[in-house]
């Protein structure tokens, strides 16, 4: 909901508030983010700050404004001169070289929620939604600025864009354009943001704000594992269930930055928009600049509201299309199983074995294209390797729909190899200084997408690519990060748009692409999570989480994930063993278990599996059918982390259906049992509580079989493996009715832990990195 009474604006959410106003000095002044509140004649007063005098050396707005000094104020945009000596959201170069502005209110509107022309903007296929533009001027400069304020009530998110519009009859060159600008006062906070790298994506860091600035950027030209654009300020001792916490995202996929400010007046300024270090931008006569969009929430009840809040609104209002409601297949997809050394014969034999086993896509990725046998050539090339598809993508695709499976592919849209037809054609087409050497990464150029001409061509490529491989589903990825910034296309004043022109002309790709073909399910990838945001949930309602799937890797990687986005948009995969990336070695179930937050896939060649273990996945596949439409809006619950033990759950939005991964980093001993949490539950409800039966190798005792055995077994013995082959140790699944209130106010205490001693099929046995996962749904 949005009110403006006497030049004071309202925006309220369901429980949040967003409070401003026009001072006596024509400036938006902010009064108020957080819990939901009235709004009478007397909240100005009650809620801004008291001044009466400028202190000491800080400068006085005007020498008639004596109580006016703008460096003191909480504002709702910054500006070099006038006094505010903090970080500015807005920094622009004047025709005579001056950066001085002064942008004061002009009028407001309410309008109808509208869509940027240039970049990807947040939706309401539902509802309508109503938006807020303040209309503000530098009236000596003729320089107009918007700032325009989205309210999704239902979900306590309010978004935030600024125009900038040139009536100056002169060029002016913006340096800086902030997206979100937001002043608060300290109540000892803390900058939570989430680092990395590739494999390794999505680490929680928590730093308090203290005097000065803490920044989470990237500038590699992508969003970044390195610094993902999600971030939150909380109260220092914020925790899942308690505290004050803000969180905010930002619509956008290159060079981002947020910025937390502390001054020597406790105020903190928040800012997130594009990364000014690379970047300015021309702006003509008569032109406007659109920044992305910013996406904040408020929550007083601790992270888990705030994640809720995001889930929802990048669920109900940033993915969209044909897919944003509807459960994903289960693919099993090529890579780790056969790298770039395949035949159609050999693809075919996977698909079969994957068919069988119940999953609905198979997935041709890296290696089907022009000279592809390795990374070192064939990117840009875009039609098919005779040699290992002599019938081309047409047959195989068919022949695998024959198998009742639809067909997906891999493709690479924004990269080239210098060992190829394309680049031998148009050189100039990649982002390259002339008269240097060049740095490549994973041995490719990326191709300049700032120039038209390149999108077109990547459209008609891609076109073709989609259509005559009747492909379902596309993984588009993005493998390496850029170093420089050099266009030939563009000319010497504008050099340095070129990062964001990239990410204009990707969006333009995209968007032409996914309206082309409403009904293909695309993945975003970029070597994993390098390029995990809301800019490409925009056009792919998943994204690739990490290039790393190993399961205790992956329990912490899909965690950071969820504190701002939902897992429904997480591709989570079933890898072989021992692990690619980490080597290690996990169990089949417990693999399973991780992903089953996600969107499930597998990455693995069936074939080579053990035949038990390909009934066990087939029985996951059918489970994972079962609950996907439970589960694809549930709400994520995460608990602390203890003694190595992990527990999350989802709950499904009628609070009918549950489930809990426990987890166990190691195996340990000497402790009674553990009590799954049930926060989501309904209390009034009654749950069935059940899990899978296990039966566990006789030989994972050793000699502790000698304990029961009536005669001595030699461990690791021919006798020793024989009975292993006919006795099994029984761990027996859960299978019990429960009251709702229990379950919500004690929890669910499941089997006891082998604890060195003492057996029977009600006890639990879990190795190192071992977990279970527990289902909860409501019975009559």
């Amino acid at each position: 909901m949005i009110l403006v009474n006497n030049n004071v604006f309202e925006l309220h959410t369901k429980t949040t508030s967003y409070i401003f106003y026009v001072n006596d000095i024509n400036h938006l002044e902010h009064l108020h983010y957080g819990n939901r509140i009235k709004v009478d004649e007397n909240t100005v007063s009650s809620l801004k700050q008291r001044s009466e005098f400028t202190i000491g050396n800080s400068v006085a707005y005007r020498e008639d404004k004596q109580n006016a000094c703008l460096e003191t104020m909480l504002l709702e945009i910054s500006s070099r001169g006038s006094g505010d000596i903090r970080n500015p959201s807005i920094d622009i170069r004047l025709p005579n070289g001056s950066r001085d502005l002064d942008f004061v209110y002009d009028s407001y509107e309410i309008r109808k929620h509208t869509e940027m022309k240039t970049l990807p903007t947040s939706h309401s296929k539902d509802k309508e939604i109503e938006e807020l533009v303040v209309h503000l001027k530098d009236e000596e400069n003729n320089i107009r600025l918007n700032i325009i304020y989205s309210v999704y009530e239902e979900c306590d998110v309010i978004s935030r864009r600024v125009e900038i519009i040139n009536d100056n009859q002169e060029d002016i060159k913006i340096l800086k354009a902030m997206s979100l600008h937001l002043d608060l006062i300290n109540k000892d906070y803390k900058f939570i943001s989430f680092h990395g790298g590739w494999a390794r994506e999505m680490k929680r860091y928590d730093q308090p704000c203290v005097i000065g600035t803490i920044n989470s950027e990237s500038l590699c030209g992508v969003s970044s594992s390195r610094s993902n654009p999600f971030v939150m300020l909380g109260h220092k001792d914020v925790s899942e269930e308690n505290g004050e916490v803000y969180g905010f995202n930002l619509v956008y996929s290159g060079n981002h930055l947020e910025s937390v400010e502390t001054d020597t007046f406790s105020h903190i300024r928040v800012m997130s928009g594009i990364n000014p270090a690379t970047f300015d931008y021309t702006l003509k006569n008569g032109e406007v600049f659109e920044t992305p969009e910013s996406i904040m929430t408020y929550s007083s009840c601790g992270l888990r509201k705030m994640s809720h809040s995001m889930h929802d609104f990048v669920r109900n209002h940033i993915v969209r299309g044909t897919y944003q409601d509807l459960p994903r297949p289960i693919l099993n997809n090529s890579w780790e199983a056969a790298y770039f050394r395949f035949n159609e014969r050999k693809l075919l034999k996977m698909a079969k074995k994957a068919s069988k086993a119940g999953m609905e896509l198979f997935v041709l990725d890296d290696g089907w294209f022009g000279t592809r046998n390795s990374d070192f050539e064939g990117l840009g090339d875009w039609y098919v390797n005779k040699k290992k598809l002599p019938g081309g993508l047409e047959r195989l695709s068919k022949r695998i729909n024959k198998l009742g499976m639809d067909f997906g592919i891999w493709v690479e849209p924004e990269m080239v190899n210098e060992k190829s037809n394309l680049y031998k054609a148009h050189p100039e087409w990649v982002i390259k200084t002339p008269n240097r050497v060049q740095s490549l990464g994973r041995h490719q150029y990326i191709l300049d997408l700032s120039n038209q001409d390149v999108v077109d061509y990547l459209f008609e490529s891609m076109k073709d690519v989609f259509t005559r491989s009747n492909c379902k589903y596309v993984k588009w990825d993005m493998n390496r990060i850029f170093s420089e910034y050099f266009s030939s296309s563009l000319e010497e004043e504008k050099m340095n748009e070129l990062s964001h022109r990239y990410v204009l002309g990707l969006y333009q790709l995209m968007d032409r692409l996914v309206k082309a073909f409403p009904h293909v399910l695309f993945e975003g990838c970029s070597g994993g999570g390098n390029r995990f945001d809301l800019g490409i949930l925009s056009y792919m309602p998943q994204i690739w989480a990490s290039d790393n799937s190993d399961a205790m890797s992956r329990i912490m990687i899909q965690r950071g994930y969820s504190y701002g986005y939902p897992l429904s948009t997480l591709g989570c995969h079933v890898s072989d063993i021992p692990n690619h990336q980490t080597l290690r070695t996990s169990s089949v179930d417990t693999r399973y278990n991780v992903a089953f937050t996600g969107l499930l896939g597998y990455e693995c060649n069936l074939g080579e599996m053990p035949k038990e273990e390909r009934k066990i996945i087939k029985t996951q596949v059918e489970e994972f059918k079962h609950y996907r439409k439970y589960f694809l809006d549930s709400d994520y619950y995460r608990y602390d982390p203890k003694d190595g033990v992990h527990i999350i759950s989802q709950v499904s939005k009628d609070k009918e259906h549950a489930c809990v991964i426990l987890f166990y980093e190691r195996a340990d001993v000497g402790h009674m049992t553990d009590i799954l949490p049930l926060s989501g539950l309904n209390r009034d409800y009654k749950y069935r509580v059940h899990s899978k039966t296990y039966y566990h190798d006789i030989r994972l005792f050793g000699g502790l079989v000698n304990q029961i055995s009536p005669i001595h077994i030699k461990n690791g013995s021919f006798l020793h493996r024989l009975i292993a082959k006919v006795i099994k140790m029984k761990e027996r699944g859960e299978d019990q009715v429960v009251n709702g209130d229990i379950l919500v106010s004690k929890g669910y205490e499941v089997y006891q832990s082998f604890n060195g001693t003492g057996w029977n099929d009600k006890t639990k046995l879990v190795k190192d990195m071992e977990s279970r996962i527990y289902f909860f749904d409501k019975v009559d």
